[in-house]
């Protein structure tokens, strides 16, 4: 559980309190997601989303930029720069021929890390992940085991081996739609979302709906998160907010979504 807790700490390096000017034009299509604005550091951090048609460009605020790069209608690299255009991050993802991920790659440049990941797709309907830790030129210390369940399209359970310490988290969902669901290639890299952590972009972790409750079943920290959610007239989230009663690094404070009408 402690390496799943590191994970999640690695995510939270991203965000900080300044926004970053960008006089762009956003080119946002009607119903998507234009803006969230985050309650979680002490203050409210608003994040403007970028996009060519229905592709995600990039995502600007809290001091970093967050490019997009396509093939096609893939996403394959995500790439996070400071304000001072430094690289900060990497992400690459590979497919198989039927459009599905199956490797992915993150490398933090300014901490000399690494972790690669090998996704197998089984006959039962589960997919394994294969996790591999480093440095930026290889990755190949095997670091843990993660076994996803499904049902309605939905990732449900997710057991999260390491060194035969297996954590389990379980998801349930709304049936509200999902503010990113629209968004060319997004849904592709949900596996990469649910690999040992919980929320790693604001808190979009299903394909189609909204996950509102999560269940921890681990040695040394269980618990249950409840979020509770305002919806507009699309049916779509338009506030996030947990229940204020857990007690966990699980929790959110707040999100805000803004759509472009």
């Amino acid at each position: 559980m402690k390496k799943l807790l590191l994970l999640i700490s690695v995510f939270a390096l991203f965000a900080c309190s300044k926004n970053i000017e960008d006089v762009e034009q956003q080119n946002v299509p009607t119903g998507f997601l234009k803006q969230v604005k985050d309650s979680n550091l002490g203050g409210i951090v608003a994040y403007d989303y970028f996009y060519s048609g229905t592709k995600l460009l990039k995502i600007v605020g809290g001091d970093q930029i967050k490019k997009y790069s396509y093939l096609e209608n893939l996403i394959i690299s995500i790439e996070v720069y400071d304000t001072a255009q430094n690289l900060f991050s990497k992400e690459t993802f590979e497919y198989n021929s039927n459009s599905d991920l199956v490797a992915t790659k993150t490398l933090y440049y300014s901490y000399n890390l690494g972790y690669r990941t090998e996704l197998i797709y089984n006959l039962d309907g589960t997919v394994l992940i294969n996790n591999f830790s480093g440095n930026l030129i290889s990755q190949d210390a095997f670091s843990f085991l993660n076994k996803l369940y499904f049902s309605n399209n939905e990732v449900t359970k997710s057991e999260i081996n390491i060194n035969s310490n297996i954590s389990t988290i379980y998801y349930e969902y709304d049936l509200s739609i999902n503010p990113m669901n629209q968004v060319i290639g997004y849904s592709k890299l949900n596996l990469h979302r649910f690999n040992g952590v919980l929320i790693s972009q604001f808190h979009q972790i299903g394909n189609l709906h909204n996950c509102n409750k999560v269940i921890i079943d681990d040695p040394n920290e269980s618990g249950i998160v409840d979020y509770d959610y305002s919806y507009n007239t699309n049916g779509k989230p338009s506030y996030i907010s947990s229940d204020g009663n857990e007690t966990t690094i699980f929790d959110l404070g707040y999100y805000q979504y803004i759509y472009q009408e």
